[in-house]
């Protein structure tokens, strides 16, 4: 790193540089490294397997697929406004939820998701208002943001709790409904038990909307 440095480049390509370090020094590397590119202003091409790392270090980010690139944006965007399922799949730990459903028109007329083939959710109304009814789609949320509680509310639907796992300030929360495996992560203090019956909530805002038959975001 010195002797790059020394000699003042306009770009710096690093691929993978701190993989063989053990976690706490990766951390602090990750800290160093952040601020020299702070402080120089030197421009990084970052070659990295790590998710957490990516989105650390980085700007922008170009997520890549069999060479092909899936989407590049800001970290920020990557993680909440992935471009396609493949990128909101791979981006996150643990990944996203992802739940197929299909659009419908209740009673008042308003177009909201189908999942399960029963519960309607509520989704934001700029993303559904452009399908018809009928459509395929896939609804993504991330574990963060979904609420486990232990009473019905919109946008909520009943659940069981498979396992809770503690990890610290927070909890994994893995829940099951029919065949479909939900992850949530929370830091509340509600007491959950193995096989409690709980209602799972999506807030309306959290939620990405995805063409099931292109993968695309709906925007």
């Amino acid at each position: 790193m010195a002797r790059m440095l020394a000699m003042e480049p306009q770009i710096l390509l690093m691929d993978e540089p701190l993989s063989n370090l053990d976690a706490k020094l990766r951390l602090t590397m990750r800290a160093e490294l952040k601020r020299i590119h702070n402080q120089l202003g030197i421009t990084i091409i970052y070659v990295t397997h790590d998710q957490s790392e990516a989105m650390a270090l980085s700007t922008h980010i170009v997520v890549l697929r069999n060479g092909k690139v899936q989407q590049f944006d800001t970290p920020r965007n990557i993680y909440r406004k992935s471009a396609n399922l493949f990128v909101a799949d791979f981006m996150g730990n643990p990944t996203t939820n992802l739940i197929e459903g299909q659009v419908v028109i209740d009673g008042s007329g308003s177009k909201r998701v189908r999942i399960f083939g029963e519960f309607d959710m509520e989704v934001p109304k700029d993303r559904v208002a452009t399908l018809d009814k009928g459509k395929e789609v896939v609804i993504a949320i991330r574990p963060e943001d979904i609420i486990v509680q232990k009473k019905k509310e919109t946008n909520a639907f009943p659940s069981r709790i498979f396992a809770a796992l503690d990890s610290g300030p927070d909890r994994f929360i893995d829940l099951r409904k029919d065949d479909i495996h939900i992850v949530a992560r929370e830091s509340g203090d509600i007491d959950l038990e193995m096989n409690e019956n709980v209602y799972v909530k999506f807030p309306i805002q959290a939620i990405n909307l995805y063409d099931k038959k292109t993968q695309e975001l709906v925007s």
